[in-house]
């Protein structure tokens, strides 16, 4: 295996376990846009898009004209983990209003329902339409929320 294709699977695992620094989280960056640029085997390697961090958020679930109120136990800049006491069907189209601890702003996304366990009353979103810029800004809340976690030894 590519030494860069190992590192980046150990960075990956050291990241979302809450255990990688600053430096090393711009290198898992770097990695990525790195071997996605690079040959096919790479390309196809099952690799996360975006970093995830646990955390416990209120978040606002609007589907159609009912409102529901749930958990976000896991984040991404791409999407995130709900507990919602209520089924979402695979597919379902919804928007979300969640606002991060001590900011101001509230955001409001679109985004589409990816995975669910009923059982668990789990359900995975993928957010649709985010800028280039607001992408950025939810990859530095995760980054945040990792160094936090990593100061405080909460995993």
């Amino acid at each position: 295996m590519d030494d860069r294709v190992q590192e980046f699977l150990d960075l990956t695992e050291k990241c979302n376990l809450g255990e990688a620094s600053a430096d090393e989280y711009i290198r898992w960056c770097e990695l990525r846009q790195e071997l996605r640029r690079s040959d096919l085997t790479a390309r196809r390697m099952k690799e996360r898009r975006f970093l995830r961090t646990p955390i416990d958020l209120p978040v606002t679930v609007r589907l159609g004209e009912v409102t529901h109120e749930a958990r976000c136990i896991e984040f991404s800049a791409g999407g995130m983990k709900l507990a919602l006491p209520h089924v979402l069907d695979q597919g379902a189209r919804l928007r979300l209003r969640f606002r991060f601890p001590g900011d101001q702003e509230t955001w409001r996304v679109n985004c589409k329902v990816v995975w669910s366990d009923r059982h668990r009353r789990r359900f995975g979103v993928e957010f649709e339409g985010l800028s280039d810029e607001q992408i950025e800004e939810l990859r530095a809340v995760v980054l945040t929320e990792h160094l936090l976690r990593q100061r405080s030894g909460t995993d």
